[in-house]
């Protein structure tokens, strides 16, 4: 049989072709070691439901995708590798009746981000759950439109414009390690604002502004903190989030305002998009979309309402409101801020 993805044959009868429960794909670039323990955790847990197909190196993944849901017909699709990998399976399922799960060989902010365990053990226990459970969720997604170079063009979590797209992922190491992180992170924060045009729904505002977060999920992905209360990946919506703090007083405010679960405006002005985001800056600065990083000075988003179904083990939210009854900020509408 010839090797990865290319036994797969596109042009194969359906009517010969069982379907596959579990269709696990392994990227050649995947980190090898994590990978294989994966690979064996899973067999250990789901055994003979399982088909593996090893990627090779000149293989698109989007289209390696195709080729195992035209060829295999699988329920579910667990990717095993890294965020990027993550993304641009999503792509490839996006309004596809086939579950994603995740297995991550490194740290995940994604995973993180989204409410999973990001640590090879925990990834596929849960995965194997929520394989033999059956259950899946619709999750939105952001398809990004434009002139832009990220590779997939989906997001799963959120987008960041603006200083805070700038901060590198919290360290592994120790202590000292974090100390300086810190430091490093609060020198990029501070400095002269944006001028940002934010069109929501073809509403436009001009505001001057630190950074703008298009938030599909709502964990920080640093300690447990939360953008804002009421933001959640399967409610048809997505949030923006306009941060205008700017200096040290400013960012404490905000930063306390998230420990307690609620920001006051004059530091966060909270819209939200049902359809559609375009986002234009002053100049060009550095964008996040799920970890993939560019400088643009324009970027425009598609909400995707359940545009993906998410593994789970439980018939539940993929992340859980947390339970501080403390009042959410309420979004605004942009003909409010005009009045004002």
């Amino acid at each position: 049989m010839e090797r990865g993805i290319r036994a797969v044959s596109t042009g194969t009868d359906d009517a010969k072709t069982p379907p596959v429960a579990i269709a696990v794909l392994i990227p050649p670039q995947s980190d090898a070691a994590p990978a294989r323990r994966a690979l064996r955790l899973l067999r250990a847990r789901l055994g003979l439901e399982l088909t593996v197909v090893p990627l090779v190196a000149d293989d698109d993944l989007g289209d390696a995708v195709r080729r195992v849901l035209e060829g295999l017909h699988p329920r579910v699709v667990i990717a095993i590798g890294t965020d990027a990998t993550f993304t641009a399976v999503a792509a490839a399922l996006v309004d596809e009746p086939v579950a994603l799960a995740m297995v991550p060989t490194a740290a995940s902010p994604l995973c993180r981000q989204l409410g999973l365990p990001d640590d090879v053990e925990g990834a596929c226990e849960h995965v194997a759950r929520a394989c033999r459970s059956g259950h899946s969720r619709a999750v939105d997604l952001l398809r990004l439109a434009g002139h832009v170079r990220v590779e997939d063009r989906v997001v799963c979590s959120r987008i960041v414009m603006g200083r805070i797209a700038e901060l590198d992922a919290a360290p592994e190491g120790g202590p000292l390690a974090r100390v300086r992180w810190g430091l490093v992170s609060l020198m990029r924060l501070f400095g002269h604002s944006t001028r940002f045009t934010i069109d929501v729904d073809g509403e436009p505002v001009s505001v001057r502004a630190s950074s703008v977060i298009v938030a599909n999920t709502g964990a920080v992905g640093l300690a447990g903190l939360q953008w804002a209360r009421d933001v959640a990946i399967d409610d048809g919506v997505v949030d923006v989030l306009v941060i205008r703090s700017s200096t040290v007083l400013d960012y404490a405010a905000l930063i306390f305002g998230w420990i307690r679960g609620r920001s006051r405006r004059r530091q966060v002005m909270h819209l939200r998009a049902r359809k559609r985001v375009a986002l234009r800056a002053s100049r060009p600065v550095a964008v996040r979309c799920d970890g993939a990083t560019e400088r643009l000075a324009t970027l425009e988003a598609l909400v995707a309402r359940e545009g993906l179904r998410l593994a789970t083990p439980e018939l539940r939210p993929v992340l859980a409101p947390p339970d501080d009854p403390s009042p959410p900020l309420v979004p605004v509408a942009i003909p409010e801020l005009r009045a004002s």
